[in-house]
């Protein structure tokens, strides 16, 4: 059995020492590779082509609808806490002007 990577497990042919094996060895490098592929297209890959973030940054657009623009999202452009908190704290002034008026 040859040695493998560390990350993915795949095979290191023994130099010298697995002279007839290289191919299967190579084969099965493959074929594990295409799995872990699995059906990405060229576009795809090209998506991400000089893309620099994380994993965790991507995650964060998992559950955002596609239907989301970007007009939508410039809305709330600057917004640095919950929208409804801000409605309700600008509703509750504008009711006690409102009080204040009426009842001097």
């Amino acid at each position: 059995m040859p040695a493998s990577t560390t990350n993915y497990s795949w095979n290191l042919p023994t130099v010298g020492g697995d002279e007839d094996a290289w191919g299967g060895h190579l084969n099965t490098n493959w074929t594990n590779l295409d799995t872990l592929l699995g059906g990405v297209t060229n576009t795809e890959f090209e998506i991400l082509d000089g893309a620099t973030v994380t994993t965790a940054e991507l995650n964060v657009l998992d559950g955002i609808p596609a239907t989301l623009t970007a007009t939508e999202l410039g809305y709330v452009d600057g917004v640095t806490s919950a929208i409804q908190t801000q409605l309700d704290a600008k509703a509750t002034t504008g009711k006690a002007i409102a009080m204040a008026m009426v009842f001097g």
